[in-house]
């Protein structure tokens, strides 16, 4: 019987590679690469920034128009009904009348005799 627990010990494939340490050039490639990330981020933020100010100055000259609405002037006149209207009227009353909670049925009649 073989013991198991050291199985993954004893397998080549199951163990992580060793991980060699950067070269010097790779070194300077990788602080290079870090300091061009660094530069295009912060002219990225600045643009940003600008264009941010740029739209709210914009909006801040620009004149405020205002509109004046006149609201017609309350006449006591006496509104014509349409065709439509009356048809419309004369429909809400007949959907009124036959509303079937306001009609009362009788109780349904009840067999009161026992079958077997």
């Amino acid at each position: 019987m073989t013991d198991q627990t050291k199985f993954t010990e004893t397998q080549e494939h199951l163990q992580q590679p060793p991980v060699e340490p950067p070269t010097p050039k790779e070194l300077v490639k990788i602080e290079k690469a870090k300091k061009i990330r660094k530069k295009t981020f912060l002219i990225s933020a600045a643009i940003f920034t600008v264009l941010i100010l740029a739209a709210v100055a914009i909006s801040m000259m620009q004149p405020e128009t205002q509109t004046f609405v006149s609201e017609p002037s309350p006449t006591p006149t006496t509104q014509q009904e349409t065709l439509l209207q009356k048809e419309l009227n004369s429909l809400k009353e007949q959907i009124d009348a036959a509303n079937p909670q306001d009609i009362e049925f009788p109780p349904p009649p009840i067999d009161m005799e026992v079958s077997l």
